[in-house]
């Protein structure tokens, strides 16, 4: 049914004469399905035909304004395709009414969609065939019947065809065609009908099954010659019928098709004229903005700045099909926002009657008010972006053009001259002053100030703020100075200065340079000072009236001067917003700890560089060399518009590794998250120009040099690839047999390789010293060498065409034996002079090299020879001193005493083992006297020097862990007894030397026990701590060095463990040793060589059906990275592969795959990193935060093991029997828990627990032992091994009081024992663990309470305590249950009663993290490390080190010279011209105290 009629929707007015959708065609009728045997499916029918759509009716609308002002539409509705009669219909609008709409519609109809048709029928199955019998075969089955045909789809029915609709009206009423809101009414044909589906066939049916076959057996009896009878069955078979054929499908029914289109009708619009005539428009008329849009300000500047008035130029078009209104006019304007004005008397009107197509611009620009600003812009200059929203008014009918009012121009509002940050020290010393300059620009096009043209006022100023922060909350005038650039000093400050800018030409800039200095020696640091420059500048409308512009702070802070303190532990990097009293809580908390900290400034020093080499000649590794850093991570400014800083971000790619590595400093970040990225930090991303290489020869010989701690090479040999670059390469004959030899002179390392691509020496042989000879006859050469004699024969022979192409241009490639001749000669020349001498030290000694698997000690004569560094043995002693059967190299080896291998089943104090590369030496003396003198003659014939490279040795906070354990130890109590006995010299002496005496009566009560003493890499006593030696007197400086002589890092232990000697590094043991001497052998330490080697392997394998794969290699670098992780737990390795396949010149299908890289991180057995995280700025700052017990743990976690003992022994010197009573069995639940209070006290007990939860958390890492039995994890578990070995001063010294209070302190180690036990009991042991042998698990939990046990029972208990604490173990349930309570209250986990009421309920993997890492802390030993990558994936994150930007003094200026050259050069740093001109001073203002007039 059409749509007719008239429809009204508020405002809005819709005609409608559309004609009727036609209705779709009905579906066919499906076909019947074949019945009984065989029978046909019947064909489907045809769907019938959609129905055409009507035709739409004619559509006449005129409109009129009536006498009311009301709009009256009166329509004619012509009669459509199957309605006949026409229709009148009238409506109104209001006029004026900008909503007001009119909507008119001729749309046909569309045409019916055609029916689908029927499906056909399905064929019937065939009758069965008859079965088979005796007498007949099987009948076949009948065919299946046919499938009905498809019907047909029915055709869609025909489109009905579009009317015209008209508009008529009179040329005075031309701005009602804005309601039809520029749009062309509807008059398009309806959519013709689509055709239905067809039917789809039916399915034929399947043919008759066969009849089935039939099958007997028949007997016939046979008869012999003698009558017997025998019977046979014979088979039959009929056979069945076959299956009969299927029917065949129906056919698909036809295809219909879709209606035929219909015709569009036509729009037009009738406009009687004036005279009476008629014109015929297509559409309505429409406005469009043109591109070509210039706006200006009114006075030139080419800026528009607040407050100004602006003109804008603009350009319409007439884009529709008829003339714009004679009659009404249209006004072009902007719309009023946020920071355009336009006035109603500044709207510009179009020309009328504009015809179609037709463009014009307005007669004069539209002018509009930009907003004014009241507020001075603080900070950056005042910039915004309004808009100028536009609109073209239809009058009367009160109307816009949407496509006008679309339009939004942008427009930046900003003033012509703009003030720049200010430049200076953001931080100063007492000693300097701080230069402050910047500048102000003319953006605009025109000069600006009272000499420009127009003339307009132009000032700036600077005043400094009384009201202060960080420190002082008020300063006095005299308190601050300020001065210019010529060194004048203009005040008060809170006044300021003041310069008038007569000009400053377009585009141009003008400099103000002044100064300020704190003068008050009284003023606490870091007290911050606001400095604000303020510019003044005339009103746009009224220049000479002055307004503010634009203010910019800057902040000044006084700040602490870095002091480089002689005992100085700890370095304190603050920044610009760290305040006096967050400093002072932060002393305090270092002072607690029994630390003195130093004060980096990142802000006074612009940089955070602990390599930069200061005024002093000494970086910041050196003066904090096994130290403490806390980094302050708040935010902070480098610059007003500056985004924020943190300390951590001036911490450089590699350096905190760096620190902890090499220099065995622990690092504690205090703040947020911002830019911790310690997994990064972790990966020892070298610069591949500096790394050094060791080449290992197979995974085997790698894990035994990092167990031995010894590189690989005999004596002092350096193996490299046969690809290395050498002085002189080439072929030698050797043995027989043809080797391509590398030789070195750096080394002197003679290489031979098999093959010229080989990636590991098959021979290598160090010739220092060396004795040549060479035979001309016989044209060889013969290397004399304490390992024996050498012979070398020309390869000339061996030198093929072919092998001389691939291998001569390789550097010093030769094939004459002459040139190796002459280079065995220059070694030779090189060479100390070595020879057996009856004067060097000898004796018997047993001695066997099979370690614990069999063999048996055998005695030869031996004897040192110190010429040649190595240990020669005979089989008598009375054999020429020549003829020695064999030698021990001591180029690089590594010396062990006592019992190491936990095999000798006696006189274990006799023996001592010397380890080399590819060597054990087993020797046992007569007595321990002799093993004494063995050993100090061995050492001093070879200094230790067990790798020629550090990959091998112990890093510097492993070291400083073994090697500061007693000097430590020795320096707490001094400084304890300093502190409590007596302030007097004598007084400090003697404690001194008592505690001395205490250690090394330690050391000499352990020489009859099962001991063993490791020479291992060169350690590193504390500077701080040799520096103080110097100023000891001579009775403490004896008993210091007498400790330090032991080798530097002692360590004692129970029966069959070991003392660590290392005597690499010897310090200066004479009493009366000169600064300079100490001195030196600080540097000596300080500037020990960063550990950037790493371990190389080239992998090579054999591939016969395959080729080499990358993941072939990086499933090697996965191997080696878990073995290493086995063997060594305590390591935290990564493997760089490099593929790089090619094919060896040896082997049948041999080929190199590529390399791997082994590069070492820091160890996971103790934290090197802490962080406490702190979230909010405010608390960053904040004394309580600092004070608090969390953050005293994190600070307390950061020092070093030993560190952690001397405080828990300082800290045990308060715990008297008054303020902890001893506990009985009926009084342990009254018990004061230490641990648990918030104390210093409990933060180094708990610290103590994480270090050991480190440990405890790396050697658990593997299921299975990894020939890690229970003596050796206890010897290597340090923590407990310190804690079972340290001397307790506050229970064993002079001031320990009564006995009571000795066993009340004893109270603390039972506690720190049973928390130990507690924690331990945390990891869990799995099924595996019971059922198998040579479990990690197994082993470490018997280690565990073995040291325990220990701890309990070592010389650490005094005597007056023995009988307390081994009465303790009774109570231990009971101590352990009140422990647990307390520390899952303490750490806030909850804990539960287990069922019944017995005992606490706790979650093992929160009781381990609780004793681990708190909530708020985490620790670099938590952090996962990639530990297998690709070279490239390794290149890709090394990141070269950004430049130094540490400036040492930056404003403390010998002269007012001085000054301008640190002023040039921040005018350098705004304008580069600016600051090398020699005319800067003249583009420098020149400041006054004189405010200038009208100023604001």
């Amino acid at each position: 049914m059409a749509t007719r009629g008239v429809f009204t929707s508020g405002s809005c007015v819709t005609f409608k004469n559309d004609g009727a959708h036609g209705p779709p065609g009905l579906r066919g009728h499906d076909g019947a399905d074949g019945s009984g045997g065989g029978g046909h499916g019947a064909s489907g029918t045809s769907g019938t035909d959609g129905k055409p759509g009507e035709s739409a009716g004619t559509l006449k609308v005129n409109l009129a304004v009536d006498a009311s002002n009301k709009i009256f539409l009166t329509a004619n509705l012509g009669p459509t395709g199957f309605n006949g009669q026409p229709m009148n219909l009238n409506a109104n609008l209001v006029l004026g009414d900008p909503s007001a709409e009119l909507v008119m519609s001729s749309v046909g109809g569309s045409g019916g969609r055609g029916g689908d048709g029927g499906n056909g029928g399905h064929g019937a199955t065939g009758y069965a065939g008859a079965d088979a019998t005796r007498w007949s075969s099987g009948g076949n089955g009948g065919p299946g019947g046919n499938g009905g045909d498809g019907g047909g789809a029915g055709n869609g029915g025909n489109a009905g065809d579009g009317a015209d609709s008209q508009i008529t009206l009179h040329q005075c009423d031309m701005d009602l065609i804005m309601l039809l809101k520029q749009r062309v009414p509807n008059t398009h044909a309806g959519t013709p009908g689509q055709p239905g589906v067809p039917g789809q066939g039916g399915a034929g049916g399947r043919g008759g099954r066969g009849g089935a076959s039939y099958s007997w057996q028949e007997a016939q009896t046979t008869y012999g010659p003698n009558g017997q009878s025998q019977t046979t069955y014979i088979s039959y078979t009929n056979p069945g019928g076959s299956p009969g054929p299927n029917g065949c499908s129906g056919r698909n029914g036809m295809s219909g098709r879709a209606g035929m289109t219909a015709r569009n009708g036509r729009f037009n619009i009738v406009l009687t004229t004036h005279s009476g005539g008629q014109l015929v428009f297509p559409s309505p008329y429409n406005l469009a903005l043109l591109s070509n849009r210039t706006w200006v300000d009114s006075v030139g500047y080419g800026i528009t700045e607040p407050g100004c008035i602006t003109l804008v130029t603009v350009g319409h078009s007439n884009t529709g099909g008829m003339n714009t209104p004679s009659d009404q006019r249209i006004w072009a304007y902007l719309l009023d926002n946020q920071w355009v004005t336009c006035p109603v008397s500044n709207r510009v009107a179009l020309s009328p009657f504009i015809q179609a197509g037709v463009s014009e611009v307005l007669s004069r620009p539209i002018v509009f008010h930009v907003t004014d600003v009241t507020t001075p812009a603080m900070g950056p200059p005042f910039r915004t972006v309004g808009s100028m929203d536009h609109c073209a008014l239809v009058e009367r009918v009160n109307q816009d053009f949407p496509a006008v009012r679309a339009q939004h121009d942008p427009f930046t509002i900003q003033f012509p001259v703009e003030m720049s940050i200010i430049k200076g020290g953001d931080a100063i010393s007492f000693q300097e002053r701080s230069p402050l300059v910047f500048f102000i620009e003319n953006i605009s096009r025109l000069s600006i100030g009272l000499d420009g043209a127009p003339a307009r006022l132009l000032h700036a100023q600077v005043t400094g703020s009384l009201t202060t922060q960080g420190g002082e909350s008020n300063l006095e005038e005299a308190d601050l100075h300020m001065h210019d650039c010529d060194g004048v000093t203009w005040g008060p400050v809170s006044t300021g200065v003041f310069s008038d800018v007569r000009v400053v030409p377009a585009g141009g800039r003008m400099f103000f340079a002044s100064s300020i200095k704190f003068t008050n020696p009284a003023t606490k640091p870091y007290t911050r000072v606001t400095v604000t420059s303020r510019l003044c500048l005339g009103h746009v409308r009224g220049m000479l009236e002055g307004k503010d512009i634009q203010l910019r702070p800057f902040e000044v802070q006084l700040a602490e001067s870095y002091v480089r303190k002689e005992q100085s532990q700890v370095l304190i990097v603050v920044n610009n917003r760290t305040d006096y009293e967050e400093v002072e809580a932060w002393k305090r908390l270092c002072e607690s700890a029994g630390e003195i900290p130093s004060i980096w400034n990142v802000n006074l020093y612009g940089d955070l560089n602990l390599e930069f080499r200061k005024k002093d000649g000494r970086t910041l590794f050196q003066d904090f060399h096994c130290s403490n850093i806390v980094l302050l991570n708040s935010p902070f400014l480098f610059e007003e518009n500056d985004k924020d800083h943190y300390a951590y971000k001036f911490v450089r790619m590699g350096e905190l590794l760096k620190a902890s590595r090499d220099h065995g400093i622990n690092v504690l970040v205090f703040g947020g998250a911002k830019e911790l990225k310690w997994d990064r930090e972790l990966l020892p991303l070298e610069d591949p120009a500096k790394c050094q290489v060791v080449y290992s020869k197979s995974v085997a010989k790698l894990v035994k040099g990092t167990g031995k701690s010894i590189a690989p090479g005999e004596g002092s040999a350096v193996p490299t690839p046969a690809i290395a670059k050498a002085d002189v390469c080439g072929y030698l004959k050797h043995k027989g047999s043809f080797y391509w030899a590398n030789l070195f002179f750096h080394s002197k390392t003679l290489c031979l390789y098999k093959s010229t691509k080989k990636g590991y020496p098959d021979i290598s042989l160090l010739l220092q010293p060396v004795k040549v000879e060479t035979l001309v006859e016989s044209e060889c050469i013969i290397a004399n060498t304490p390992m024996g004699k050498f012979e070398f024969g020309s390869g000339e022979k061996h030198t093929t065409e072919k092998r001389k192409k691939k291998t001569g241009e390789r550097a010093g490639f030769t094939t004459s034996l002459e040139a190796w001749a002459a280079a065995f000669k220059r070694l030779d020349e090189e060479s100390d002079e070595w020879k057996v001498s009856e004067e060097d030290f000898s004796g018997f000694l047993c001695m066997k090299t099979k370690g614990f698997i069999g063999s048996d000690y055998k005695k030869y004569f031996f004897r040192t020879c110190k010429s040649a560094k190595c240990l020669l043995y005979y089989t008598s002693h009375t054999a020429p001193l020549e003829q020695y059967r064999g030698c021990v190299s001591l180029g690089r080896y590594r010396l062990e005493q006592g019992d190491f291998y936990g095999k000798e089943k006696s006189t274990a104090e006799m023996k001592f083992q010397i380890m080399t590369p590819s060597e054990t030496y087993f020797f046992k003396a007569d007595s321990e006297e002799d093993r004494v003198k063995w050993v100090d003659e061995i050492l001093s014939c070879s200094p230790m020097a067990p790798a020629v490279v550090p990959v091998h040795t112990e890093h510097a906070s492993e070291r400083k862990a073994k090697n500061l354990f007693f000097t430590r130890s020795m320096e707490a109590l001094t400084r304890d007894a300093t502190r409590r006995l007596s302030t007097s010299k004598n007084s400090v002496d003697s404690a001194y030397d008592s505690s001395a005496d205490t250690i090394t009566s330690l050391v000499a009560s352990q020489s009859g026990s099962d001991v063993d003493t490791v020479c291992s890499a060169p350690s590193s006593p504390k500077p701080s701590l040799q520096r103080r030696v110097s100023v000891m007197g001579p009775q403490r400086q004896g008993s210091l060095k007498h400790a330090l002589s032991l080798s530097g890092s002692v360590s004692t232990r129970s029966s069959g463990s070991r003392i660590a000697l290392s005597s690499a590094t010897t310090t200066p043991s004479s009493d009366d040793a000169s600064e300079a001497e100490l001195e030196e052998f600080e540097r000596e330490i300080a500037n020990m060589p960063s550990m950037n080697t790493v371990q190389r392997i080239e992998v090579e394998s054999r591939y016969i059906f395959t080729s080499p794969k990358e993941g072939d290699l990086r499933g090697k670098a996965k191997s080696i990275v878990k073995t290493l992780a086995k063997k060594f737990p305590n390591q935290r390795n990564v493997a760089v592969y490099h593929f790089e396949p090619q094919k060896q010149s040896r082997g049948f299908c041999i080929k190199h795959i590529g390399h791997i890289d082994v590069h070492r991180s820091l160890d996971r057995t103790r934290a090197h990193w802490v962080h406490r995280n702190v979230s909010t700025v405010s608390d960053i700052h904040s004394p309580a935060t600092i004070t608090s017990f969390p953050s005293k743990f994190a600070f307390v976690k950061s020092l070093d093991f030993t560190k952690k003992i001397m405080l828990l022994d300082q800290e045990m010197r308060g715990v008297t029997a008054a303020t902890a009573p001893i506990p009985t069995a009926a009084s342990i639940h009254e018990r004061a828990h230490f641990s648990t209070q918030s104390t210093t006290l409990a933060a180094a007990m708990l610290a103590i627990l994480s270090d050991i939860a480190d440990e405890q958390i790396a050697f658990r890492s593997s299921s299975f032992a990894g020939g890690l039995d229970v003596r050796k994890l206890c010897s290597r578990m340090e923590c407990l091994v310190q804690l079972k070995t340290f001397v307790f001063g506050s229970l064993h010294d002079q001031a320990s009081g009564p006995e009571e209070d000795v066993i009340a302190r004893c109270m603390v180690l039972v506690e720190l024992v049973m928390l130990i036990s507690l924690l331990a009991s945390c990891f869990k042991t799995s099924f595996s663990d019971f059922l198998l042998p040579f479990r990690r698990a197994t082993n470490m939990k018997a280690a565990t309470r073995q040291s325990l046990v220990e701890i309990l029972s070592a010389p650490c208990i005094p005597d007056c305590a023995v009988e307390f604490v081994r009465g303790t173990n009774k109570w231990k349930d009971h101590m352990k249950n009140a422990w647990k309570t307390e520390v899952c209250k303490h750490s806030g986990f909850g804990c539960s009663n287990k069922k019944g009421g017995k005992g606490m309920k706790v979650d093992k993997k929160v009781m381990l993290q609780c004793f681990h890492a708190p909530t708020g802390i985490s620790l670099d030993t938590q952090t996962q490390l990639a530990s297998v990558m690709s070279k490239k994936e390794y290149t890709q994150m090394y990141v070269a080190p950004r430049p130094n930007q540490v400036k040492e003094d930056r404003f403390l200026f010998s002269s007012q010279a001085d000054e301008f050259m640190a002023v040039r050069g921040l005018m350098g740093e705004f304008d580069a011209n600016a600051g090398g001109s020699e005319g800067a001073r003249e583009r420098i203002v020149k400041f006054c105290n004189v405010k200038p007039p009208h100023a604001a």
